[in-house]
């Protein structure tokens, strides 16, 4: 079944990831855009203590927010690179031409499993009457399930420590989709 989902929505595959990818760097960047004014308010804070006076807690806390963000720059550009690699014709094309062409039937458990995590979103299984049950798959159009968590974990951790919120955006990973 997985076999002839990957074969038969190829195509449909390809657009919905590049229609998720676009999206999340659009989010991203929004967020880089606010990540940028906070760091600029971080240095302004920074500028006011050393002209006035000499707390060295604030100047530790200066110090903190600083490295803080710092980290949280570098995770966010770390994604946005992955997502830009990926964000075009001919590298969806060659990720989904692996899976269109493998042997599925050959893997091992694991690969199996894996690449059953990595493309069915999930599975309901409804009992019925003389133990009896029926099966539904919903299968995922895009298979980008680590990007997507460090999306909305990027995401919900900035959105939370922004004094400014970019506008037009959601707080929850629904946004996203």
């Amino acid at each position: 079944m997985l076999k002839s989902k990957l074969t038969s929505n190829f195509h449909q595959m390809i657009k919905a990831s590049k229609s998720a990818l676009s999206a999340w760097l659009k989010t991203l960047n929004s967020l880089s855009e606010s990540l940028k004014l906070t760091e600029e308010r971080i240095m302004l804070n920074e500028r006011f203590i050393d002209q006035h006076e000499q707390n060295t807690d604030l100047t530790k806390i200066i110090a903190d927010a600083k490295k803080i963000m710092q980290k949280k720059k570098q995770k966010l550009n770390q994604t946005m690179e992955k997502i830009h690699l990926l964000n075009n014709d001919e590298a969806l094309y060659e990720i989904y031409s692996h899976f269109k062409h493998a042997e599925i039937s050959s893997l091992f458990n694991v690969e199996l499993r894996t690449l059953c995590l990595t493309f069915i979103d999930r599975i309901t299984v409804t009992m019925k009457n003389n133990n009896d049950y029926s099966l539904s798959i919903d299968y995922r159009l895009n298979p980008f399930v680590e990007l997507e968590n460090s999306t909305d974990q990027i995401t919900e951790n900035l959105l939370e420590r922004l004094p400014v919120k970019p506008k037009g955006l959601k707080q929850t990973s629904e946004a996203l989709w």
